[in-house]
């Protein structure tokens, strides 16, 4: 069996490739043009574009699309690299491109926020504090209940 050691995202394949012998093996079929790869264990999490009518015609995808009878689509996905099964996926049909993806450690229910929605005045503050020597440091803290200050726009911050 070849190594599972690395693993490639191509076009429209999620395939396995034996570094030592080069051979390739088609892991799972996924409907869009991928770009963002990372894994978690044995599980892939791509994300899928779809491919740029005009810029991007006459590849692999739209030959493997036209095989299945499928049609592309913008969204993620989750593979179980064992065993090629698609164990989750988001499609998202107001959307057209997705770049990356990442994985965030220890997350249960990640949340985005807009850089100027009212929630982000809930979630961030800076506070002032003075070290033993005087000097202005900057304190993170986030959470519910902490009221924001606001910072002058000259402040220092040292460590």
């Amino acid at each position: 069996m070849a190594s599972l050691s690395r693993q490639v995202a191509k076009f429209c394949e999620l395939c396995r490739v034996d570094p030592h012998t080069g051979r390739r093996e088609d892991v799972a079929f996924c409907p869009g043009f991928l770009r963002g790869l990372t894994f978690v264990g044995s599980y892939a999490i791509v994300t899928l574009s779809l491919p740029r009518r005009g810029r991007f015609q006459g590849l692999a995808l739209d030959d493997a699309l036209a095989r299945r009878g499928a049609e592309p689509w913008c969204g993620l996905m989750i593979i179980d690299t064992r065993h090629g099964d698609v164990v989750e996926w988001v499609r998202f049909a107001h959307e057209s491109e997705l770049f990356d993806v990442a994985a965030i450690p220890l997350t249960r229910c990640p949340t985005a926020i807009a850089p100027d929605g009212s929630d982000m005045q809930d979630v961030i503050t800076f506070e002032d504090m003075t070290s033993s020597r005087g000097n202005a440091v900057g304190a993170f803290s986030a959470g519910e209940g902490a009221a924001p200050q606001e910072l002058p726009r000259h402040a220092q911050w040292t460590r």
